[in-house]
């Protein structure tokens, strides 16, 4: 799928960001200072990925899209944003954006997504306490604690220290 798909990524325009795919998931993103400049270069490439879709026989599904606007200021971030659209259809703007199991959050401050590694390392923390108390073998609980704690902890991290440098 991802070979099939590759036209969607290897013509984008030429603007400061990128546009990602990973099988049916698309991420399409651009930065700036310029709000209306922004949208538009998103639109434009929105508008392209629609084309590359429509001469493929595919389609996109604008109810399955959504707009994530960030920005370290809290004020931009709660702003009215020009809107974008695919095949005439508004796309939703939401507060958080899930691509790949990433959660992005409009100050990308991250919290989202380490709340939710949290959570998930503390059930699997849970359930490695009551094999242990089951007196599971200690080679097993390692390859368990290295496939479900350590997977789910660095998921995303490398990202996360990315958008922090």
């Amino acid at each position: 799928f991802n070979v099939y798909t590759a036209g969607i990524t290897s013509n984008q325009l030429e603007a400061p960001g990128r546009t990602l795919s990973f099988a049916d998931d698309v991420l399409v993103y651009r930065h700036g200072r310029d709000r209306q400049e922004i949208a538009a270069l998103v639109q434009q490439e929105l508008n392209r990925v629609d084309d590359w879709c429509s001469e493929m026989n595919g389609k996109i599904h604008p109810d399955k899209a959504s707009t994530l606007w960030c920005s370290l200021n809290n004020h931009v971030v709660k702003a009215v944003m020009p809107d974008v659209s695919i095949a005439g259809k508004a796309i939703k703007r939401d507060h958080v954006l899930r691509y790949l199991g990433i959660i992005f959050d409009r100050s990308l401050s991250g919290k989202d997504h380490i709340s939710r590694v949290v959570q998930r390392s503390r059930k699997g923390l849970t359930a490695l306490k009551t094999m242990a108390g089951a007196k599971m073998p200690q080679k097993v609980l390692l390859i368990l604690y290295q496939a479900f704690e350590v997977s789910v902890i660095l998921y995303g991290l490398g990202l996360h220290c990315q958008m922090h440098k």
